[in-house]
């Protein structure tokens, strides 16, 4: 008897489990739409903080890496991507049978950026202005935001080389090509 309990009980909750894992996954595969979230504020709470340059910085060590930022989905991290483009790479490796498509959505001038702001207007509290009001009114993320774009544009196609340690030998590790894509004007 007292086993049949713990059976239904054990039943009840695996159940239970379930129901609510299907009700996530059905909030998690909603549309958002993230046009009415500020630039910069990943995490959509509604302020740009310490919690948004972290994630930001999160994404931009996973790039270097080579390794897809996951945990938030692409659109949301388009919100912390203050250049207003995003480069795609398509790498083929010269040594290996493989090739390696990534994006670059945030990049270290968006860390930079989110983090700069966060310090001034949250900690310091100079100034109560949105992020994206301050990021007009930085000339300095304007420009170099500017170049970077030319720069992206101008290095369609690149090779990168490596030097054998043993025989001093260099070759070429991958090559591949980038596509600039604007996000926002």
């Amino acid at each position: 008897m007292k086993k049949t309990k713990l059976f239904a009980v054990l039943s009840a909750a695996m159940l239970g489990c379930c129901a609510m894992g299907g009700t996530a996954f059905a909030e998690e595969t909603e549309p958002v739409d993230y046009s009415k979230y500020q630039l910069g504020d990943i995490t959509m709470d509604g302020v740009v903080d310490v919690e948004d340059a972290q994630l930001a910085l999160q994404c931009y060590t996973n790039a270097l890496a080579h390794h897809p930022f996951e945990q938030i989905p692409y659109e949301q991290q388009l919100l912390g991507c203050v250049k207003k483009f995003v480069v795609s790479y398509h790498i083929e490796y010269a040594q290996e049978d493989r090739t390696r498509d990534s994006i670059e959505v945030i990049t270290v001038e968006e860390v930079q950026s989110i983090t700069e702001y966060y310090v001034q207007c949250g900690l310091a509290k100079k100034s109560n202005m949105p992020y994206e009001k301050w990021l007009e009114t930085s000339e300095n993320d304007q420009a170099a935001f500017a170049r970077l774009y030319q720069d992206a544009i101008n290095d369609s196609e690149f090779t990168v080389y490596s030097t054998d340690l043993k025989t001093g030998e260099r070759y070429i590790e991958y090559y591949g090509t980038a596509t600039v894509q604007k996000v926002r004007e």
